[in-house]
């Protein structure tokens, strides 16, 4: 029973292919430099509806990790009352 509740659950693969899409970006800004034209210029007309999508998943993301522990915890400290 130790091992489900330590470590990552593979459940929701959707945090570890957003980590590796960012990986990858940085990789090619790194290597290759700024994204070609086109693609700037549609990245620079919807960056801010971008970059809102982006902080409300990853604050969505910190609430469920957050709910997720604190519901693990209570439910530890009761099984410790019994």
């Amino acid at each position: 029973m130790m091992a489900t509740i330590v470590g990552v659950r593979m459940g929701h693969p959707g945090i570890p292919i957003a980590l590796l899409l960012i990986a990858l970006l940085g990789v090619w800004l790194g290597i290759f430099g700024p994204l070609p034209t086109g693609a700037a210029s549609w990245i620079h007309q919807w960056q801010t509806l971008l970059a809102a999508i982006v902080a409300s998943t990853i604050a969505s993301i910190a609430a469920y990790v957050a709910f997720q522990n604190t519901s693990r915890s209570l439910a530890h400290a009761e099984s410790l009352d019994e």
